[in-house]
This record gives structure tokens, sequence and C-alpha cells, in this order.
């Protein structure tokens, strides 16, 4: 789960560089989070062996 805090503080940073505050900085992460566990549930899924 480092990966996801990982990106938590990018996207954090991310969203203040783009000038976002309150409840928009926190949509704006919640959005890119629920990507980026999207695509590591994705790469998971693609890369299992059966």
């Amino acid at each position: 789960m480092e990966a996801i805090a990982d990106n938590y503080d990018k996207v954090l940073d991310q969203g203040q560089n783009l000038g976002l505050q309150g409840d928009d900085l926190t949509q704006y992460i919640f959005r890119e989070q629920e990507k980026f566990r999207a695509n590591l549930y994705k790469n998971f899924m693609d890369n299992r062996s059966y």
C-alpha cells in the first residue's frame, strides 16, 4: 500500500499546484486516487497467472 501513499502525496502536490483548495482539492485527490487504484488492480489482474 506504499504505492497508494506515494501517489497521494504526488496528487496532493499536483492539486495544490493547480490552485485547488478545500472541497475541490478533496474531490480531485479522490478522483485521482480512484484512477490509480483501478490501474493497480487492472495491472494485478492482467499479470496474474492461473
